[in-house]
């Protein structure tokens, strides 16, 4: 199974960033989340263009499937914010000085 194998329901939002990049950058993130809150503000920040699902605002079915299918793809439990770069590298939870090495 691979990153584009997964069905991402629902809105999902994108960011125009000023920086120029040549790494896709999705966010799974909650709406409520602190620390996902933090993370989408650090990406803006520093000018990075990104994708984000707020997963806590799709049914409760598709958002326990959608974490099945990220474990199941990246073989970790995800932690939101969730960071996905170029459909294969992840860090879950948030840490910006990895997210930085990740993107560039």
């Amino acid at each position: 199974m691979a990153f584009d194998s997964i069905k991402i329901p629902g809105n999902v939002v994108t960011v125009e960033g000023t920086r120029k990049q040549y790494s896709e950058i999705f966010l799974f993130a909650i709406s409520t989340c602190m620390w996902c809150k933090k993370g989408k503000r650090w990406l803006k920040k520093h000018g990075w263009g990104f994708s984000y699902l707020d997963i806590d605002k799709i049914p409760v079915e598709e958002k326990n499937k959608l974490k099945k299918d990220i474990e199941d793809v990246f073989g970790v439990k995800p932690r939101f914010p969730f960071l996905v770069v170029n459909k294969f590298q992840c860090d879950s939870g948030y840490n910006p000085d990895i997210w930085e090495q990740m993107i560039q």
